[in-house]
């Protein structure tokens, strides 16, 4: 009896971690296409200041979300993004607003593919 309780509990302990990581990705995920999606309609008004401090902030907002999510989804999948928005002052610097616009579909795009890959589906399963 004492060992179906102690399995019960590692069961209960693994889910709970699975659903706090399930939670603060769909949480990091939200914000970032927020984020991306303020900076584009900024960039689509001309706003290019607006734009600009937006970008500050998804860039510090990253920064701080990186470190949790490196400890439970694959590094080269996080560094994509990274490297991509640590470009994005570049491209607004260099007036490059095509390349920057494309970038922020990019970005979106990875982490809705992150996403979708650790949602817990039959199909991530097998």
């Amino acid at each position: 009896m004492k060992r179906l309780f102690v399995s019960l509990g590692i069961i209960t302990v693994i889910l709970t971690i699975s659903l706090i990581g399930l939670w603060h990705l769909n949480f990091v995920t939200e914000q970032v296409e927020e984020y991306t999606t303020n900076i584009q309609i900024a960039l689509d008004q001309n706003n290019i200041t607006k734009a600009q401090e937006l970008n500050y902030q998804l860039s510090g907002f990253w920064e701080r979300q990186h470190r949790y999510l490196t400890l439970y989804i694959r590094h080269n999948n996080i560094d994509e993004i990274s490297k991509t928005i640590s470009e994005l002052e570049q491209y607004l610097q260099r007036t490059d607003y095509a390349e920057f616009s494309s970038r922020l579909s990019y970005i979106q795009q990875l982490i809705l593919d992150i996403r979708d890959a650790e949602i817990p589906t039959l199909f991530n399963l097998l």
